[in-house]
């Protein structure tokens, strides 16, 4: 595992490593995705994988086919699936080696989410193609193994818009403060914090705000 890690690192420079991911991942999604710079690093940062991705775009095609009568009653924004201004992650690997999920200084900066629904059977998110494969019902139940988390926060707001035309429904969720964070971790303190909008059959939200404090802990024991 470390000698992969060591090769992929060593020659998925930004530079190579970008287009690629741009590449196979417009090959593989109804959407057309860009990006200007992934890195990825490890010895430097040993024993933490980290990924660090600036300005990430995403483009949904789901509306293509759709004829122009139903087009010109979307929104400006319908085609603009996400954006993503920074997204800063690291998965420890030798935890990973043993089974176990440990993530850290997971920071999202500035994403934004557009979903729309333009008729009850073409919406935004259908960028990915149907699976082929077939479930098989004697396989054993997934076992999710521990996870834990070092710092999470969005920061930079967080707005959420849903639209749905045949619904006639317009909702807008802003999370201004989303983190979780703690200095004697698996002991942390979440906050929440935004501002929500919504029109749904008379009821009128102006004001969300959440706290939490206490352990976040998974265990499949």
């Amino acid at each position: 595992v470390l000698a992969t890690i060591t090769v992929a690192v060593s020659y998925l420079k930004p530079e190579r490593l970008t287009p690629l991911v741009e590449k196979y991942a417009n090959e593989y999604l109804d959407a057309r995705l860009s990006v200007d710079r992934i890195e990825i690093s490890f010895w430097s940062t040993f024993p933490r994988f980290e990924l660090d991705v600036r300005n990430l775009d995403v483009l949904t095609d789901a509306f293509r086919s759709l004829p122009d009568s139903v087009k010109s009653g979307l929104p400006v924004y319908a085609d603009s699936l996400l954006s993503i201004s920074r997204f800063q992650g690291a998965i420890d690997i030798p935890h990973l080696m043993a089974g176990k999920i440990a993530l850290y200084d997971i920071t999202v900066t500035s994403p934004r989410l557009n979903l729309v629904q333009a008729t009850p059977e073409a919406w935004s998110l259908d960028i990915f193609p149907p699976s082929d494969s077939i479930p098989d019902e004697s396989d054993s139940p997934m076992v999710i193994p521990p996870i834990s988390f070092g710092t999470f926060e969005i920061s930079g707001g967080f707005p959420v818009r849903y639209v749905s035309v045949p619904d006639s429904l317009d909702l807008s969720v802003n999370l201004t403060t989303t983190r979780l964070q703690g200095t004697s971790a698996p002991v942390y303190s979440l906050a929440v914090e935004g501002l929500t909008s919504a029109s749904v059959s008379g009821i009128i939200i102006r004001d969300l705000r959440a706290g939490i404090g206490g352990d976040i802990n998974w265990s499949p024991k």
